[in-house]
């Protein structure tokens, strides 16, 4: 086995490994035992703190003094980290985390710990905060010049990054938890196949750089930090399988390998990537004789064979053992694999490693190649680094493969396989040294085409307007068909093309039946009988009046200038002698079309329902009332109706 991977920071010597670091431990929570007035917890607490604290708290309007952020760090949770560590450097209970000194294998076993949420190094840039992500357009950060090379900007700018697309990972582990670039990440399941348990980071059997490689390779095809690095399809759904064994190279592995490839079929991968490979093994073991890489021989390239038959698309490293031909590692020689070459840091020559064809049977491998010397990845640290190595390359061929498995969920993977070579920088002159070399993935696109992205629904220059993303590349007649979900009344509005790839729609206010309607956006090829839509089923998504729809990571083209948050009509909701006073119990809202069927209020710093019953006088107008006095705070008023619903915030001062 190889890990087709080389750092470029220097190997640290066993007197730094053994040095403590200071690293920030954040908690799940803060236990168990309430924490309000009148218990011991508070009240010790609460004397704590200077009068005068005290007193700008209750101008701040604080009520109680102390909040779930002032309590201190449940005891038990802190005694477990002293149990492993005593180096406490310090204690902050406003973000539940404590900062201490840890070797690599006293971090391995807080991180183990069920209540700790994370474990960081606190000399990185790693502010782990739920629901944070910035879903601004990519900024590519370090990964400029690599994303630059794949052709995924056009696409990027779109919104497609992978999402409904099942994306299996393979590799030695993944400590993706701690590391702030993958704080985004949807994980649906995990597999360590090593110990038939589902924790795919180090346990503490295992040896310390045990899950290294698999982290940076997971955070190359799914990392979302912006101005640090945006990977490739990092809104796909993720299954991780941990097969590789790093306290030896045995045969067994490649038994573990072909474990993992039938667990991530079974759990419906679309797509899986590995970097890992096999062919020479500690001496109690059997070298596998390169007569054996004719491509369905090996348990690795059968296994791949066999998910390929089922409709897997298998993305795996063609090894780092060049500058010498004939030097590839199974399952790079599978038939059906897509097996993956490094480029040099010019796009278009080898790097000087990595492996190549042809497979002993004389096929042409590897198929692809991707930038694969000073690529942009995250170690398990948080630290941000440049590597080298067929593994970097490869998960960013499996993400692309993500991108248009988006686009284009039905079509057949030789479909797919025919429109990569076409897109690629040999395609006219493939060899068994870089495959068809580096895949445009926007001109891939194109040539599946019609492919239509997730629409984005503003308000432009008055207008309630959608805009999408069409990629085909043929002329096209492309629709927003509109239907009123309660009469069935449909409305059609033609496209207007702007920037590559978008097209424009302008809705009219007489098209808006009601505040929530139903769409599809459907493209057909002038030419011929070839057409795409979203939804790509026959489904259709929802318009609303006034909502602003905006998927993450979408760069609008230049020509959208100026975007409104909502859109003003005559009959907006209004609430009236808005902001209320502290006391109210009636609230009148004006400008409602069609009384609501239920009406419901919700305190929006606790989460608490205010109970309150309401009556609709007349067409436009709502009455709610209250059970109890409303209190300082701000509240959303939710308008429910069958189909839809409006939600007005308020502010009770």
């Amino acid at each position: 086995m190889w890990l087709v991977f080389l750092l470029t920071l220097a190997t640290m010597t066993e007197q730094t490994v053994a040095q403590r670091i200071p690293n920030r431990v954040v908690f799940v929570d803060k236990g168990p035992i309430a924490f309000v007035p009148e218990t011991r917890e508070f009240d010790s607490l609460l004397a704590t703190f200077h009068p005068r604290s005290l007193e700008r708290r209750a101008r701040m309007g604080m009520d109680p003094l102390l909040d779930s952020m002032d309590a201190p760090i449940y005891a038990p949770y802190l005694d477990s980290v002293k149990a492993i560590s005593d180096s406490i450097l310090c204690i902050v209970p406003w973000f539940n985390s404590v900062t201490v000194g840890l070797t690599e294998s006293e971090r391995s076993q807080v991180e183990l710990l069920p209540f700790v949420a994370s474990v960081v190094p606190s000399s990185t840039v790693s502010y782990v905060l739920e629901g944070a992500t910035d879903c601004n357009s990519p900024r590519y950060g370090y990964a400029e010049r690599q994303q630059e090379m794949l052709g995924t900007a056009l696409l990027h700018n779109a919104g497609i990054y992978g999402r409904d697309v099942r994306i299996g990972v393979i590799d030695n582990g993944f400590r993706w938890r701690a590391m702030s670039s993958l704080q985004h990440l949807t994980v649906e399941a995990e597999l360590d196949v090593i110990y038939g348990d589902s924790n795919t980071a180090n346990e503490p059997i295992d040896v310390r750089r045990q899950d290294e490689h698999g982290s940076i390779i997971l955070s190359v095809i799914g990392g979302w930090q912006q101005d640090s690095l945006i990977g490739v399809a990092p809104f796909g759904t993720y299954l991780l399988a941990k097969s590789e064994d790093m306290r030896y190279e045995r045969r067994i592995e490649e038994d573990l390998y072909a474990m993992a490839i039938m667990w991530l079929e079974k759990q419906g991968a679309d797509i899986s990537s590995s970097s890992l490979g096999y062919r020479n093994f500690d001496s109690t073991d059997a070298n596998t004789p390169y007569s054996a890489l004719d491509g369905n021989t090996t348990f690795p390239s059968r296994a791949i064979n066999i998910a390929a038959q089922r409709g897997m698309i298998c993305v795996t490293a063609a090894g780092n053992d060049g500058p010498s031909p004939r030097s590839l590692s199974t399952p790079g020689d599978a038939d059906s694999a897509f097996t993956i070459g490094a480029l040099a840091t010019d796009g278009v020559s080898r790097w000087p490693q990595s492996s190549y064809g042809p497979t002993s049977d004389g096929q042409q491998k590897p198929d692809f190649a991707a930038l694969g010397m000073g690529a942009a990845g995250q170690e398990r640290t948080g630290e941000f680094t440049m590597s080298s190595g067929t593994s970097m390359a490869t998960p960013q061929v499996a993400g692309q493969i993500a991108l248009l498995r988006e686009l284009y969920p039905d079509v057949d993977s030789w479909v797919l396989r025919q429109a990569l070579q076409r897109s690629s920088l040999f395609a006219s002159d493939p060899d068994s040294v870089l495959g068809y070399g580096s895949i445009n993935a926007a001109e891939a696109a194109r040539l599946l085409g019609p492919g239509v992205g997730p629409p984005t629904i503003v308000t432009v220059d008055s207008k309630r307007t959608v805009l999408a993303s069409v990629f085909c590349d043929q002329g096209m007649d492309v629709r927003l068909v509109i239907k009123d979900p309660i009469t069935g009344q449909t409305a059609t509005i033609q496209g207007l093309r702007s920037e590559d790839p978008w097209y424009l729609f302008a809705i009219e206010s007489s098209q808006l039946f009601r505040d929530s309607m139903l769409a599809r956006i459907e493209a057909t090829v002038v030419s011929s009988s070839r057409s795409g839509s979203f939804p790509r089923d026959s489904t259709w998504f929802v318009l609303p009046r006034n909502a602003v729809v905006r998927p993450c990571g979408v760069r609008l083209p230049g020509s959208v200038t100026f975007i409104a948050d909502e859109m003003k009509t005559s009959n907006s909701p209004t609430v009236l002698d808005h902001p209320l006073n502290t006391g109210t119990r009636q609230i009148v809202i004006n400008g409602v079309d069609t009384p609501p069927t239920d009406v419901r209020i919700v305190h929006v710093t606790l989460g608490s329902p205010v109970p309150c019953v309401f009556s609709a006088l007349d067409t436009d107008r709502v009455i709610i009332t209250t059970a109890a006095d409303l209190e300082r705070g701000a509240y959303i008023i939710v308008l429910r109706y069958n189909d839809s619903s409006i939600s007005l915030p308020i502010i009770v001062r």
